[in-house]
């Protein structure tokens, strides 16, 4: 009996504590709420009631809503040169970024204020500079830079470069189209020649006069000649020799050629007349190859009796001999500033020289043949080399190191030459080609004749006009052709 007393009582409890406990809540809400508002509260409050602007009410579910987290945008990397700046739009939002290439054209989401400049080409991985600056390679890259005029260079190796100017505006967008192309594309053989009735000769028997008007060959027939380039006529015969010419060479100005023959003799003859002015003698042996100075008061000259001999023009003396060679010596050149001088020979090396000290500076070693024909470039910081087993090397003057080694000819390479710009050379081999080489990237430009073989005999002499235009190469038929674009 006294149990069920308190179960009862333990449940009129329980439910009267859960009855006074609602209407606290509903008195809080309803009754005290406005009392126990605090000064601060109501203060507030009036302010936002009597408030000008009105508030905007936000959707139901807003007040529900997760608040968004914002991922921090990585900040487009950016190269500053100068008051040039140059953006990797690829980084860009989606709505700034330029359209494709295809497109050719900027959104008008781009920036008013900046003039805006984007460089395409339709060659992958070239450079771009404006002004000098380089700002990395084309594609759909926008450029800001300040309202003016600027010079856009694009390049890329084993093409011809692209340049042009350019004037922007404040707010104005342009996009500069550049249309590389290979250089040489267009060359075929403009002339063909029946030179000489023997062969011209193997190395440096073939030369463009200053003006590249007249080109200059020499030959088994014991001949140089003297021919119109524009014409193909023959202006001279010189004769004099009574062995193989086996090198030539214009001064200069152009005057006066000189050649070299196998009656160990050097000969200096007048352009305009054809009449020879000077015999130099000296060598024991063949005269194989023969230099102009750069001032043309002296001359050089290699021999199968191992030496260099510096010449002075004007009394036809030897000045110095070279020493230290070990086989023939196969061609010489003068560097441009004419301070040094360069040698390949048979003994495989090709060598620098002091010309005031008559010193060896430096011997390249790296061929494993008879070295038959070398070249300084324009700017005398590079030599190139061309062997009897088809190896062509580029070498570095100041260090002595090979920058590259060509390999595509499949027989010995009888003659090299530079091209005036210096990013080109051209090499004639016994396989009867001509090769055009790109010298920053060692790939070949082109293969002359791309069909047909114009040549039906080994090409023994090649060389570039002055302006690089033209070429000319000669064969052991006694062929000249002139390659060039109509």
């Amino acid at each position: 009996m006294k149990k069920k007393y308190w179960v009862k009582y333990f449940l009129v409890t329980t439910i009267a504590a859960t009855i006074a406990g609602i209407f606290v809540l509903i008195a809080d809400e309803w009754v005290l709420q406005p009392f126990w508002e605090t000064q601060s509260d109501r203060e507030t409050k009036s302010d936002r009631e009597t408030s000008s602007t009105p508030e905007v009410p936000f959707p139901p579910q807003a007040e529900k809503a997760v608040p968004r987290i914002e991922r921090p945008r990585r900040k487009p990397p950016e190269v500053k040169h100068n008051n040039l700046d140059v953006t990797d739009s690829k980084e860009l939002p989606e709505k700034r970024r330029p359209q494709a290439p295809s497109t050719r054209a900027f959104p008008p989401q781009l920036s008013p204020k900046p003039a805006r400049l984007v460089v395409l080409s339709n060659v992958l991985r070239d450079t771009v500079t404006i002004d000098g600056r380089s700002v990395g390679s084309t594609g759909s890259k926008a450029h800001e830079l300040v309202a003016g005029t600027y010079t856009v260079r694009v390049e890329k190796a084993g093409y011809e470069p692209f340049e042009r100017e350019i004037e922007l505006a404040v707010g104005q967008e342009k996009t500069v189209r550049a249309a590389l192309k290979r250089p040489y594309a267009n060359w075929q053989a403009l002339r063909t020649i029946r030179a000489h009735a023997r062969g011209i000769c193997v190395g440096d028997c073939i030369q463009f006069s200053p003006d590249g008007r007249t080109v200059l060959s020499g030959s088994y027939d014991n001949t140089l000649k003297l021919w119109d380039v524009a014409s193909g006529q023959r202006i001279h015969t010189l004769k004099g020799h009574s062995n193989n010419v086996y090198a030539v060479a214009f001064d200069p100005d152009g005057r006066t050629v000189l050649s070299g023959s196998g009656d160990k003799t050097l000969k200096l003859w007048d352009v305009e007349s054809g009449r020879e002015i000077r015999t130099f003698r000296g060598h024991s042996h063949y005269v194989l190859s023969v230099a102009f100075s750069p001032d043309g008061r002296t001359v050089l000259s290699g021999s199968k009796d191992n030496t260099l001999k510096l010449w002075n023009v004007a009394s036809g003396k030897v000045i110095r001999t070279f020493k230290g060679h070990s086989g023939p010596v196969y061609s010489v050149a003068f560097s441009p500033d004419g301070r040094r001088s360069l040698s390949g020979s048979g003994d495989k090396t090709v060598r620098l020289w002091d010309v005031v000290r008559g010193r060896t500076i430096r011997t390249f070693l790296g061929h494993s043949h008879d070295i038959e024909s070398v070249a300084f470039s324009p700017d005398g910081h590079m030599i190139l080399s061309g062997d009897s087993s088809s190896i062509l090397k580029l070498w570095d003057v100041a260090n002595g190191e090979v920058l590259y080694t060509f390999r595509g000819h499949s027989g010995d390479i009888n003659s090299v030459a530079f091209a005036s710009d210096g990013r080109t050379v051209l090499s004639g081999s016994q396989d009867n080609t001509l090769k055009l080489w790109d010298v920053a990237s060692g790939q070949i430009i082109r293969t002359l004749p791309n069909a047909g073989k114009p040549h039906s005999n080994y090409i023994y002499s090649v060389a570039f006009s002055p302006d690089g235009r033209r070429a000319a190469s000669g064969d052991y038929d006694g062929v000249m052709i002139l390659w060039g674009e109509e």
